[in-house]
């Protein structure tokens, strides 16, 4: 392994088993095996490396393409249990079999897919509204026990706010959760 750049968090290095002269890869320095669990920011420091790497390819290389790959997962082709941005320099005529040819869909898959979208967000909707009925009789009964006992309180007006928001991270974190439920 020959490190071409390495920083704080990402590491880029030419791999051993190169698939044509060029190829580099893009890895945080901290092991995360696939993208969804790594950090907002190491994706997106790791993706400037790449961009960077790229540019200096086209400059030093005068190619004509390259493919950026990530192999999420074994399915994928992940051969390490490491997050891995693979550059891949690419010229006419190389034959590197880095294609895709997708399948076509059915008018009766789509129509499937569109129902259970359908259906997980009516789900999720419904148990969002679930909470906030929950969190109003709460906040009911809290409101006339505080009327009948004004000398007591149990938190400032400003915390009670504090504990209804929920970050946008929380909120989408919540969301996954709940597709994969129904999934």
């Amino acid at each position: 392994m020959n490190i071409l750049t390495e920083d704080a968090n990402t590491i880029t290095y030419e791999p051993d088993k190169t698939i044509t002269n060029g190829h580099i890869i893009v890895s945080p320095k901290q092991k995360y095996v696939i993208l969804e669990e790594t950090p907002d920011t190491i994706v997106g420091e790791l993706f400037n490396k790449a961009n960077d790497q790229t540019l200096k390819i086209f400059q030093e290389k005068k190619l004509q393409g390259v493919n950026i790959l990530i192999q999420n997962g074994n399915p994928a082709g992940q051969k390490e249990a490491q997050l891995q941005i693979h550059v891949i320099p690419r010229t006419e005529g190389d034959n590197i079999p880095l294609t895709w040819n997708p399948r076509k869909t059915t008018e009766e898959h789509l129509a499937e897919a569109q129902q259970r979208i359908t259906t997980a967000l009516k789900t999720i909707a419904e148990e969002e509204n679930k909470k906030q009925d929950t969190s109003s009789k709460s906040q009911d009964s809290s409101s006339a026990q505080q009327a009948q006992t004004p000398t007591k309180t149990s938190s400032t007006p400003e915390k009670q706010s504090q504990q209804k928001e929920q970050t946008p991270k929380q909120e989408i974190d919540y969301r996954i959760k709940q597709m994969k439920k129904i999934a």
